[in-house]
């Protein structure tokens, strides 16, 4: 945003307080309901702070990062890096980082750091607690190909379409999913302490790597009123070293609002949807309260082959879920109609791919989740999407993308070109 736009705002809807002895301060507008529509293209090499928050990027060490696009005339991409300055994730302090108030005294030069401690920033934080990652969905699919009610796949999710740089086919169950955080790993995720358990800072730090964007809050759907059309076109690595270990990877996430939750039951929560690359696979889960379902899958390695699940129209099957709080065998009340044409994902490893969700999450059989890949629609599920929610007013939907995931010693790139919300598909 331009310090011209800046100037503007602050003329028609913001007030100047100055008081002697202490800084000067802008009081930025607010609104009561901001406009969740917007179309972010990344061709410009900084970051559009009007609309995205990176309060969950390590700016200082691992900062984003803007690279030209091939033959393209000067445009640009998003690069999001997943790697060790990521090490215990990376908490939140939206009023502090990414509040209006806050870009507007930095607009005009200014700062809020006062000696009475007054400012944006010294207003009381929405402490955001980590979102559990829960079980990987993964070896679900993996154990259903290996007793055969798996398919093959089409040619267009060809063993090539894979990524590379596996040394760990073929794959058994793993034991445990966080196999690369050793003491020495967690003592250093300590030392940091960025993200804590329960929030509390006696407890251990998050053996996690989180870099991940946010929308700025006026900027945030109601997740019932107001379903949406999200788009994001992106790439994968094209090459994933742990392909076998099911290490939890969440790359993109829609989440209910915190303060929708009574303080003692918002710990449960997980994304509703979530788009995840456990194992370099590209797959898509959708929640019944605690119950996660994996709906739609790129191929899994199996047996240094990729296999494709059989997926079916009806209800979910048990065979798919898993409770994102014990990982045991769960039934949600979820039907999936799948494009028998098309009815699995292809691998963005290495090449670019659009995916795009309707997304509207609501109780009493009424939420709706559509997974479209490059144009063409691959399920819809219906039934009960989301969480009951104790106070519907706040009831606001919080998308993020990028990277986070169990903490890995590899180094990750995600690379997105654009990232739009629409009332109609487009």
């Amino acid at each position: 945003m331009s310090i011209s736009r800046h100037v503007r705002s602050a003329a028609l809807l913001a007030g100047l307080i100055l008081t002697a002895g202490l800084p000067l301060y802008l009081v930025a507008p607010s609104s009561a309901e901001g406009d969740p529509v917007f179309e972010s293209v990344f061709s410009s090499p900084e970051l559009d702070r009007d609309v995205w928050c990176p309060c969950q990027i390590n700016t200082e060490i691992s900062p984003l990062q803007f690279p030209a696009v091939t033959n393209s005339n000067g445009s640009h991409f998003l690069r999001i890096m997943a790697d060790e300055a990521s090490l215990s994730g990376n908490e939140c302090k939206y009023k502090k980082e990414c509040a209006r108030a806050r870009l507007e005294l930095e607009s005009f030069g200014l700062t809020s750091d006062g000696p009475t401690g007054s400012g944006p920033e010294a207003e009381e934080e929405e402490r955001e607690l980590p979102e559990p990652l829960g079980p990987s969905m993964i070896p679900l699919l993996r154990k259903a190909a290996s007793s055969g009610i798996m398919t093959l796949g089409a040619p267009i999710f060809a063993e090539s379409a894979r990524p590379t740089g596996s040394t760990h086919l073929p794959c058994t169950p793993p034991a445990n999913t966080k196999i690369y955080c050793t003491p020495e790993v967690q003592a250093r995720a300590d030392a940091i302490g960025e993200e804590r358990v329960d929030g509390d800072e006696n407890k251990p730090a998050y053996c996690i790597q989180r870099q991940e964007l946010r929308l700025m809050k006026d900027r945030n759907a109601h997740a019932t009123r107001q379903p949406l059309w999200y788009t994001m076109r992106f790439r994968m690595p094209v090459s994933v070293e742990d392909q076998c270990n099911s290490v939890r990877w969440v790359t993109a996430q829609w989440k209910t609002n915190s303060s929708a939750f009574p303080k003692d039951k918002y710990t449960d929560q997980n994304p509703f949807l979530a788009q995840r690359y456990d194992d370099g696979v590209l797959h898509v889960t959708v929640q019944d309260e605690a119950c996660r379902c994996v709906i739609a899958s790129a191929p899994v390695p199996v047996h240094q082959q990729s296999t494709q699940a059989r997926w079916s129209d009806g209800p979910v099957p048990e065979s798919r879920c898993r409770s994102s709080k014990t990982g045991a065998e769960c039934k949600a009340n979820l039907h999936a109609d799948y494009n028998e044409d098309r009815p699995a994902l292809s691998s963005p490893t290495g090449k670019w791919t659009t995916m795009q969700y309707f997304v509207k999450p609501a109780r009493n059989g009424k939420g709706e989740i559509i997974v479209r890949q490059d144009g063409v629609e691959v399920v819809k599920v219906t039934g009960d999407i989301g969480y009951e929610i104790a106070d519907e007013d706040k009831n606001v939907l919080k998308f993020k993308f990028g990277h986070y995931r169990d903490y890995m010693p590899f180094h990750h790139e995600m690379d997105v070109l654009s990232v739009s919300t629409s009332p109609t598909l487009q």
